[in-house]
């Protein structure tokens, strides 16, 4: 009876977040036992990055097709990095960290404070603050063979972004280390400190 309870209540979460991004008619054909429709759904959902619960939703969804804990990093991972590139909203101040940037920053400190999940919450950092030093590189490679000026604009735009995003997240792995001694910042292992992305920050505005 347990393990029926169990499988009840995974089967109504999933119909719940299914309904909520992808309407009632997507029941006429998702399949919860094909693990192709449960990706593409846990893909879908990670694109609703102004959906205040979108980060719980993706990691029910992940639970609930017992995803392996990489999978599960991976799928957080993506939407932390959509909203670093995100467009910001236009109520943001120039020459300031955007709001797409805190958004980032606070998701990570929600894994860490309210998930409890340090582990975890150190390994999408460390997977995100890669990403924004890859993304970093790009645009500086492809800028030095393009001397388009919008397209300069475009790629320091996407830069600056890339390294708020770094710079929000440092701060608040910086702020829980000094509150929660037991922590170690060097769980995520990257070189760049928060004094690095805050000079990487001050170069590119």
């Amino acid at each position: 009876l347990s393990s029926e309870i169990k499988e009840a209540s995974r089967l109504i979460k999933i119909d719940a977040i299914l309904c909520q991004y992808c309407g009632r008619e997507a029941r006429k054909w998702f399949r919860v036992s094909y693990p192709d429709h449960m990706r593409s759904l846990i893909r879908h959902v990670s694109r609703f990055i102004d959906e205040f619960y979108v980060l719980d939703h993706v990691i029910t969804l992940c639970d609930a097709v017992a995803a392996s804990l990489d999978n599960k990093i991976n799928a957080v991972t993506d939407i932390l990095n959509r909203i670093m590139l995100a467009t910001s909203p236009k109520s943001a101040k120039k020459g300031t960290i955007n709001c797409r940037a805190q958004q980032c920053g606070e998701l990570i400190r929600y894994l860490l404070q309210e998930k409890k999940d340090t582990y975890f919450a150190s390994k999408v950092a460390t997977h995100v603050l890669r990403f924004a030093v890859h993304t970093i590189e790009e645009c500086s490679f492809f800028c030095s063979s393009q001397p388009d000026d919008k397209i300069l604009h475009d790629q320091r735009a996407i830069s600056r972004a890339a390294c708020a995003a770094a710079l929000s997240i440092s701060f608040v792995l910086k702020e829980f280390e000094v509150k929660n001694p037991q922590y170690r910042k060097s769980n995520v292992s990257l070189s760049f400190s928060t004094s690095t992305w805050s000079d990487i920050w001050s170069d590119l505005r």
